[in-house]
């Protein structure tokens, strides 16, 4: 379908915004001809919710991280509408 990064921004604890660290694979997509979907950055709460056995996403749903695995369902679904109009 595409290529998602993984970890790829890191959000700082107390402000809650993003920290650009890596974020270079939107750029080289073209070279390997697959689109871009989305990142999911590094973000500390995961393993709070994770040790509770509750999803992030759903524990903040306006998160950065729910935001962003938004972003990716939403280039997914793009992806796979695109495919079945080819069909």
């Amino acid at each position: 379908m595409g290529l998602v990064e993984n970890m790829s921004d890191k959000i700082t604890p107390n402000t809650f915004k993003r920290k650009c660290e890596i974020r270079d694979s939107e750029k080289h997509t073209s070279k390997i001809r697959v689109p871009y979907l989305g990142y999911i950055p590094l973000d500390p709460a995961v393993p709070k919710y994770s040790d509770r056995g509750l999803p992030i996403v759903l524990a903040e749903l306006s998160s950065i991280f729910a935001s962003a695995l938004n972003t990716i369902i939403w280039a997914i679904a793009s992806q796979i509408t695109v495919a079945a109009l080819k069909s």
